[in-house]
């Protein structure tokens, strides 16, 4: 029978007793507790055990590889529920953590842990997706970013980047299906090597793997001047801020890591902007939010990284994993929209902060509908202009408005535009006026005036501790 056994947590050394309770090596170790101590801590204050648990994931690589050896592993799993309240209501939910058996001491299997229990800054914006589950009949729902430990012999850290970004899809998009991690190692094309033990994936063998999933994947390049390096964090910027998770190869690393947020803005950096050029609002943004195989999920990736740890500078590869549709490049769009400032066809200030990011029209209108702070006409224009399935938008701020998270200005781009397109806009409006392409009549201008309104927030989640 399936048991449950309550851990209540009001002290640190209350995570002791989870090795006592479930009294396997296999399962869990001191190292794994005394990592929930050090990033979860007294955040959470039950945990209850659920056994015997039996893994989607796991069960696919005991199949295929497990169920070969000469010494066997059990098949069974534990899983691990945490808590924000002790009265285990639906309400704090936390999420839970798979242990599944290991020979390596690394027993820490499929994840979904809701950020508030993990991140360490005030406020963060990270993608997130309902995960559902069950305690005895009662259901259960967090919102978080899958994560899983790499499994060693089959799946090294690229497998498991690859796997936390798959999943995500098929559990926030209903038409991208679900995949096991053994999926993913099966869906590797073979290179010089066998599959099974692996030796690591090529960013070449990750293209082919999230094209076999559905995608279509952009690999990117820093590199070694100034101007391409600044056009490489741009665009990575651009993507998150778009809600698209992201590979990031580390090659003095020899790593690889998923990129699913970023941190909060840096006022003081706001603060000092002194420019009389548009500049774009990552310049304010000193970290990212990592999903790294060998730590717990939501690390913080900064752009100034104490010694010995990694950085935003060390990400040298970046895959990312496009909609059919989605062709027009985010460098290509930073560039077009910085010429319709620099040229003036927008009365914004020379030093505007651009936000660039891609959304689905369906979402843009529907925020649009719902913005209060939004000027009437503006919001009808926008509702009543026919669009793609995705655009990208640029909002732009004064820095005052940027301060407060507002913007005056935007530029809508057609997602589906080619690279050397002549006209890809499809509406764009300062303060004064506004731009839009109508089927029936071509191009139309209206003056309208335009208060400051606050800034499209859908694709990320802002969690705040």
């Amino acid at each position: 029978m399936i048991d449950y056994n309550i851990v209540d947590i009001t002290k640190l050394k209350d995570y002791d007793l989870l090795i006592s309770a479930i009294n396997n090596p296999l399962y869990i170790n001191k190292v794994l507790v005394d990592e929930l101590k050090d990033r979860i801590g007294l955040k959470c204050k039950r945990i209850i055990i659920e056994s015997i648990y039996r893994d989607f994931d796991f069960s696919s690589i005991y199949s295929s590889f497990y169920s070969k050896k000469h010494r066997l592993l059990p098949k069974e799993c534990y899983r691990i529920h945490f808590f924000t309240n002790a009265d285990t209501s639906p309400d704090s939910y936390g999420g839970f953590m798979v242990l599944r058996p290991s020979t390596i001491e690394d027993s820490r299997g499929r994840s979904h842990i809701m950020p508030e229990l993990l991140v360490n800054a005030n406020k963060s914006f990270i993608m997130l997706a309902p995960s559902k589950s069950h305690i005895l009949g009662t259901k259960y729902e967090v919102k978080a970013f899958p994560w899983m430990a790499q499994e060693s012999d089959i799946s090294r850290c690229a497998h498991s980047a690859t796997w936390s970004i798959v999943r995500y899809f098929s559990e926030k998009y209903s038409h991208y299906k679900q995949r096991s991690i053994n999926d993913i190692v099966e869906m590797t094309p073979l290179f010089l090597n066998r599959k099974t033990p692996s030796e690591g994936l090529t960013l070449s063998q990750l293209s082919e793997v999230f094209s076999a999933a559905g995608f279509h994947p952009l690999i990117l390049r820093k590199g070694k001047d100034k101007i391409s390096q600044e056009r490489f964090k741009s665009s990575i910027f651009a993507y998150i801020e778009s809600g698209i998770p992201i590979i990031a190869a580390l090659p003095d690393r020899d790593h690889a890591i998923s990129i699913v947020g970023h941190g909060d803005i840096n006022q003081q950096k706001v603060a000092k902007y002194n420019s009389k050029e548009p500049t774009l609002s990552h310049n304010f943004i000193d970290s990212l939010i990592g999903i790294d195989d060998n730590y717990l999920p939501y690390i913080n990736i900064s752009d100034k990284p104490s010694k010995g740890s990694y950085g935003i500078k060390h990400i040298e590869y970046a895959l990312i994993p496009l909609y059919e549709k989605m062709f027009l490049p985010a460098d290509i769009v930073i560039m077009r929209a910085k010429y319709l400032i620099q040229a003036k066809h927008l009365d914004v200030p020379s030093n505007s902060i651009l936000r660039p990011y891609i959304t689905s029209s369906r979402s843009l209108k529907r925020e649009t509908r719902e913005n209060i702070s939004l000027n009437d006409e503006l919001r009808e224009i926008i509702l009543k202009t026919p669009m793609p399935q995705f655009v990208w938008c640029v909002d732009i701020s004064s820095i005052e408005e940027y301060r407060v998270r507002k913007n005056s200005a935007r530029i809508i781009i057609d997602v589906t535009a080619a690279t050397k397109d002549r006209d890809p806009w499809i509406l764009t409006h300062d303060s004064k006026f506004v731009l839009y392409f109508d089927c029936s009549q071509g191009w139309v201008e209206e003056d309208i005036a335009i208060e400051p309104y606050d800034m499209y927030q859908n694709n990320l989640e802002e969690v705040n501790l």
